[in-house]
């Protein structure tokens, strides 16, 4: 078990299109790399993946669900795209 010590999101551009990508470090040097590209919207994602991080980070990586939950109901704009 490994607590997230580091999120990032990441704006790539490629054929005319924003994409948005999120890169998350946990202590024990474990990576991952997920995307949430909303069209026309990628700062808008990026900003709200940096207002999670400060909830997320320095929680136990392994407690996928109860932290997808906590973002997902606890959320201002609960069940919104972003």
């Amino acid at each position: 078990m490994s607590r997230i010590t580091h999120i990032e999101p990441l704006l790539v551009t490629a054929a005319g299109k924003n994409f948005i990508f999120v890169r998350i470090r946990t202590a024990n040097g474990a990576e991952g790399i997920g995307e949430g590209t909303i069209p026309h919207k990628a700062r808008t994602v990026a900003a709200c993946i940096l207002d999670f991080a400060e909830f997320l980070i320095g929680k136990e990586s392994s407690d996928i669900e109860r932290l997808w939950q906590m973002v997902y109901r606890h959320s201002f704009h609960r069940g919104g795209p972003i």
